[in-house]
């Protein structure tokens, strides 16, 4: 974002087609899954290490935790519920709420399934944010910066390891999940402070590096994949390679079509991702009772829904703002939903 709260249309596309892969992998089309899990979850944590405001001191980044916790952990709470009860009608349950249905919510992390599953991601990119605020507020020489995330990636496959093993961990918040997440934060981190050109030639070499992945993989020769939230990863340099890679190629494309009505629709979404992440599973769950699954379809209904949704509950009333959008009044513009949006990447 830039110090006024524009947005950057380039980047709502970006996050556009990022929450349309996210809900095509979940719509139940395993060809396209395999290959959309390669790159979608960390195209998020790219785009908001791209958008990161660095705290420039304790008291800024104790305030900046401040809007971080309202922005990213009061949706999180409040989704949470409204999906709980919203199961609970479907299901023919009363709508009475025990003790035992906080700890999935406290707890969080691989203990949230079902419709539930992806807001291990709002606590990861929470702690990841904060995290690299922290880091980057203590260290300020890029070698040892450099060698801390390094250390990161490295330890996130011991990790993994335990996974694998079934010796697996179950971190609150998935906050293990951080290890890895960092990385591609601080990819995004450098490639706005370095100003990386976007060019062609960076273009082609992420196309090659993409093609030849799925190729590979389409004729059996690499098994490769990439589960953030079960930190499953399985190969040590094509789990840096592979979704920067393609995230890259995301960007590039995000900016072609930017003055085009297809990337001002992208946008449209892009805006509404923190909504479609919690809301798309509960839409075609619901959607389940009534007709045969079809990947397009729980796509279309996903993404529209939870927009809808959006558009004419969450944002009517301070109330709803607060509880959906994480949002208080933006004092220059009033537009609520662009300052809720500023937290989720």
């Amino acid at each position: 974002m830039t110090s006024n709260n524009r947005r950057i249309k380039w980047i709502d596309i970006a996050k556009g087609i990022g929450i349309t892969a996210v809900v095509l992998g979940h719509s139940g089309n395993p060809f396209l899954s395999q290959y959309i899990y390669w790159f979608h979850m960390p195209l998020f944590f790219i785009i908001s290490g791209y958008l990161h405001k660095q705290p420039d001191s304790p008291d800024m980044l104790a305030k900046n935790i401040g809007k971080k916790s309202r922005g990213l952990l009061i949706p999180y709470v409040s989704f949470y519920f409204l999906i709980f009860l919203v199961n609970k009608v479907i299901t023919g349950q009363p709508p009475a709420i025990a003790i035992k249905d906080f700890f999935p919510l406290i707890w969080g992390g691989q203990l949230l399934v079902s419709a539930f599953a992806p807001f291990w991601f709002i606590t990861v990119l929470y702690l990841t944010q904060l995290s690299f605020s922290v880091l980057l507020l203590k260290v300020k020489n890029k070698k040892t910066l450099f060698v801390i995330i390094f250390s990161s990636y490295v330890l996130s496959y011991f990790d993994s390891l335990l996974s694998v093993s079934g010796h697996d961990i179950k971190f609150m918040w998935d906050a293990d999940v951080v290890l890895l997440a960092v990385v591609y934060y601080g990819a995004g981190y450098l490639l706005r402070t370095n100003k990386i050109v976007l060019d062609r030639k960076s273009l082609t070499l992420c196309s090659l590096i993409a093609c030849t992945a799925v190729a590979l993989d389409s004729l059996g020769l690499m098994d490769y994949s990439l589960n953030m939230r079960s930190s499953r990863y399985n190969h040590f340099l094509l789990d840096l390679l592979i979704p920067i890679a393609i995230s890259m190629m995301v960007l590039y494309f995000s900016r072609m079509i930017e003055k085009y009505s297809v990337g001002s629709g992208l946008a449209n979404v892009g805006r509404y991702s923190l909504q479609i992440m919690c809301l798309h599973l509960t839409v075609n769950i619901i959607a389940d009772h009534f007709v045969p699954r079809n990947f397009l379809f729980v796509t279309l209904i996903g993404i529209i829904i939870p927009i809808l949704f959006s558009k004419f509950i969450f944002e009517k009333t301070k109330l709803t703002r607060l509880l959906f959008l994480g949002a208080l009044p933006d004092r220059e513009n009033q537009d609520y939903n662009r300052a809720a949006q500023n937290h989720f990447v």
